[in-house]
């Protein structure tokens, strides 16, 4: 079983590829998540990584 430490890490790089991702298509936080079906306020903090608890059952 992997550390929370390493899954926590995983998350910020993930995180940080969907922001990458985004921004490269042009897309406001608001576009992306109306796409994706959730909330600005999610992908805002998924891509910060500060949705941790949440984010880990979402990669489930």
């Amino acid at each position: 079983m992997r550390a929370l430490g390493n899954e926590r890490r995983e998350l910020e790089d993930l995180g940080r590829m969907v922001r990458h991702a985004r921004k490269e298509r042009r897309l406001s936080q608001q576009t992306f998540a109306d796409l994706a079906g959730v909330g600005r306020r999610f992908v805002s903090e998924f891509e910060t990584a500060k949705r941790y608890s949440n984010s880990t059952r979402t990669c489930k």
